[in-house]
């Protein structure tokens, strides 16, 4: 097993590893470890399925279940039989969603934890996915900034955010309760290091005017997002599986000619207990 820091401090790879036969404790405490020094970590060249995915997930923490089962469904522009969703299909306007920055699910109560996402069809140009640094982001602000968002409490809300690219809720979305209060900045129980925990589904910040708040969200989200911050993951081919702290990034997909050619990704997740 051989672990490379790309990006020190921010992006790992893990090479001599094949997931079809190492998957056990002592990679699974490697990944952990990687994780806490790296919080985005990328395994290529792996031949996997739903199934093995979901099983060194679950090595990693208890996953996220939909209806009493492990989810793990696909994050893409195909449907269940592989075709492509038609342009004017509010599945395609809903997956914009995951082209502006966000923390994933931290609109809800237990937000993911760390997510797993693997490539298994990638388009000829563009899909890659960007992730933002967010210890690095916090640590860069001026100590002043610091001591005054420590303490400071923000509402997520799903509804806000789909409002910003012009959508609702799904009837099956508006049955649950998609707001949740989080903190604005997280210390993170493995590391101890301070990170800024941001998405665009800030609505407001409790105690704080909504135009002011918004005006801050969007200064700290324009911080958190500049170049030296950023690192753009590119796919290049099927069976690569990235997984990444949601407490300690943000993140999204990049544009590709999504009418045209497929992208299939398979995402599943490690729940927190709160938003750590």
């Amino acid at each position: 097993m051989k672990i490379t820091q790309v990006v020190p401090g921010f992006v790992s790879e893990f090479d001599e590893v094949d997931l079809r036969s190492d998957t056990g404790p002592d990679l699974a405490k490697a990944v952990l470890q990687a994780l806490g020094d790296t919080p985005v970590v990328v395994f290529r060249g792996q031949e996997i399925d739903d199934e093995l995915q979901l099983r060194f997930a679950a090595m990693l923490g208890p996953l996220r279940a939909v209806d009493g089962r492990p989810y793990i469904g696909t994050a893409g522009n195909v449907d269940d039989d592989g075709n492509l969703i038609a342009e004017d299909d509010q599945r395609q306007w809903i997956a914009q969603g995951s082209r502006v920055w966000h923390t994933d699910l931290s609109f809800r109560r237990f937000p993911d934890r760390y997510t797993l996402l693997s490539s298994r069809v990638v388009p000829s140009v563009g899909g890659n996915t960007q992730f933002c640094n967010a210890y690095a982001a916090y640590e860069a602000l001026e100590e002043a900034d610091r001591r005054t968002l420590d303490w400071l409490v923000a509402v997520h809300d799903l509804r806000y955010s789909r409002s910003l690219i012009g959508l609702g809720l799904t009837p099956a979305e508006q049955a649950r309760d998609y707001v949740t209060p989080q903190p604005l900045v997280l210390e993170h129980p493995q590391t101890g290091r301070r990170s800024l925990y941001l998405a665009k589904h800030i609505s407001e910040i409790i105690g704080m005017p909504t135009a002011e708040a918004r005006a801050l969200v969007d200064r700290l989200l324009n911080h958190a997002v500049h170049a030296q911050f950023v690192y753009e993951l590119e796919w290049r081919a099927p069976g690569v599986l990235a997984i990444w702290d949601n407490r300690a990034t943000m993140h999204r997909g990049m544009p590709y000619a999504d009418t045209r050619e497929p992208r299939v990704m398979r995402r599943c997740a490690v729940i927190s207990n709160g938003v750590v």
